[in-house]
């Protein structure tokens, strides 16, 4: 029995010979060559994504369907105590349908925006996106250490200019005493 590697090998030789087949010899896989195992995990996380949501729509379906039934009702047939508890059931969750509804509605508004290409392609931009990240955070040190580099010089310059002016107060000082000296 061969190996798992011999294996894997005869697999990777098995898809490149499919794709010569049915890309031609003139086909380079490129960056933006999405691998078959890739694709299948994509459809596979949006397929799953798709189903959490089904939940939601399944329940309100049934709830609409129960509340159909309450609707379906005959008033003479039906006990005026049982028409009242009908009403009160379908006024109580009223204003749930009409949030649901105003829901759908605005899903369905923005069904066009998410089959948008720019959003399906997120995926493909996603290491695009974490160079430009890597690269901001890095261009950030640099800027902080520059921001701390010219701060000490600020701070030494400030140290400088007090010590001249110390300086100058005291040849000012000394200036003033010889004049006296003089004129006395």
């Amino acid at each position: 029995m061969a190996s798992d590697s011999e294996a894997l090998d005869l697999i990777e030789s098995k898809i490149r010979e499919l794709e010569l087949k049915v890309y031609g010899e003139k086909f380079q896989s490129s960056d933006h060559f999405n691998p078959v195992v890739d694709s299948l995990l994509h459809a596979n996380t949006v397929m799953t994504t798709a189903l959490s949501g089904m939940e939601r729509f399944t329940s309100l379906h049934k709830r609409l369907a129960e509340l159909n039934n309450y609707l379906e009702m005959n008033p003479i047939q039906d006990d005026p105590a049982d028409l009242i508890t009908k009403l009160n059931i379908i006024l109580s969750v009223e204003d749930e349908y009409k949030n649901s509804a105003e829901l759908m509605e605005k899903f369905s508004g923005l069904k066009d925006v998410l089959d948008d290409d720019r959003i399906k392609n997120v995926e493909l931009l996603k290491a695009d996106l974490n160079n430009v990240i890597a690269h901001h955070l890095s261009k950030r040190e640099q800027l902080q250490d520059i921001n701390n580099e010219v701060g000490q010089v600020l701070t030494n310059f400030n140290e400088v200019c007090l010590e001249i002016s110390k300086s100058l107060f005291l040849l000012n000082e000394a200036i003033t005493k010889l004049e006296e000296s003089k004129k006395s």
